[in-house]
């Protein structure tokens, strides 16, 4: 017997035993580490250059800053606001210092 029953025409899989659910769970969640630690530089370069390419307002879009960010780099992107956060906060670092 399995741990997992073949999934169903609506695509739901039924876990036999919590142990099997829980592995499963643990599974997926690194599987979703490793791709946000692979994402991370890419993301951090594309944010790099969106900057530099945004900076004047005349030149661009979107005149406020939130909408300029939501609009050409989240949605143009298939980004989350989640994902931007920490290239934005390394960039303001390296900017400081």
């Amino acid at each position: 017997m399995t741990a997992t029953s073949p999934p169903t025409p609506n695509g739901n899989i039924f876990f036999s035993t919590q142990a099997a659910l829980d592995i499963k769970i643990r599974e997926i969640l690194r599987v979703v580490d490793e791709i946000q630690t692979h994402s991370t530089p890419t993301i951090q370069r594309c944010y790099a250059r969106f900057l530099e390419e945004n900076n004047h307002p005349d030149d661009r879009e979107y005149s406020d800053d939130a909408d300029q960010i939501r609009e050409v780099l989240i949605h143009a992107h298939y980004l989350s606001q989640k994902e931007i956060e920490p290239p934005r906060k390394s960039i303001f670092l390296a900017i400081a210092a």
